[in-house]
């Protein structure tokens, strides 16, 4: 599902709708890339590329000076940090023998919760303000199970607006993802038995695993273009079937099949 992302994004620019079918092209919508961003810094401050994703989404639209500014004076709080705690030389030096270096410890969301001097736009410190407080009503409820967390975090951000807004084809199948979505969080916690952020996002974060235990059944929408696997599309019949990134080292993938044996002899 490499490609899937890119033919969403390209599908749906065009006012074509689609929807990824599988829980590994579900997560490369960027609705839901943007809701698992909003997970990792509700349970992790230092989750650094889910803040950028957040301020340079379509809500926020942090340009690029902003954003070096802000990482910028991230950096200056990790560095002051540090020299608080090590003092001397010898203390750096120990330090970093042990495996810590000032550079790990940066946190954008240090910046966000105090910009300080930083040569921000107006319009960058107003939005940033924005996000410190929503991100700050949204840790109240991580200790909600993951489906009713979710669906916290798609009204206070807006999301649900925005979609029940428009009945396009294309917005409903927005709807659709979220809600595929969260009923992957439900069947998580019912078939792991665990309502924990921490493993969900563990979870989520490997691929591997992603083909296993947890399933969701998405319907295949007879309004839209489904785009999915080989093997997933085994067995069906459409009227029309395109096979993109059809090229030599492509497909069929030229990736080794690992350990494998190839004869009799390996």
């Amino acid at each position: 599902m490499k490609h899937a992302g890119a033919i969403y994004e390209a599908l749906t620019s065009a006012g074509i709708p689609a929807q990824i079918v599988g829980k590994q092209g579900l997560l490369q919508i960027p609705d839901i890339a943007e809701l698992v961003a909003y997970l990792r810094v509700i349970h992790e401050p230092a989750a650094n590329p889910s803040w950028v994703r957040i301020l340079t989404g379509m809500r926020y639209r942090l340009g690029n000076r902003d954003l070096m500014h802000l990482g910028q004076r991230a950096r200056a709080i990790a560095t002051n940090a540090n020299d608080r705690r090590a003092d001397t030389w010898q203390e750096q030096l120990a330090n970093a023998s042990q495996g810590t270096d000032w550079v790990d410890l940066i946190a954008l969301e240090d910046a966000i919760v105090d910009p300080g001097s930083a040569p921000l736009s107006d319009a960058a410190h107003e939005r940033i303000a924005v996000l410190r407080e929503e991100v700050r009503r949204l840790r109240r409820y991580a200790g909600l199970p993951l489906a009713d967390l979710l669906r916290v975090v798609v009204r206070e951000t807006g999301l649900d607006i925005e979609l029940a807004a428009s009945d396009r084809a294309v917005d409903r199948g927005r709807r659709a993802a979220v809600e595929q979505f969260i009923e992957l969080a439900s069947n998580f916690e019912s078939l792991e038995q665990s309502q924990s952020l921490s493993a969900f996002l563990q979870w989520l974060s490997d691929a591997d695993q992603l083909d296993n235990s947890v399933q969701i059944q998405p319907t295949l929408r007879r309004d839209a273009v489904n785009i999915m696997t080989i093997h997933a599309a085994k067995g069906l019949q459409r009227d029309v079937i395109a096979l993109p990134a059809m090229y030599e080292g492509s497909f069929p993938s030229l990736r080794s099949d690992g350990t494998w044996p190839k004869s009799a002899t390996s």
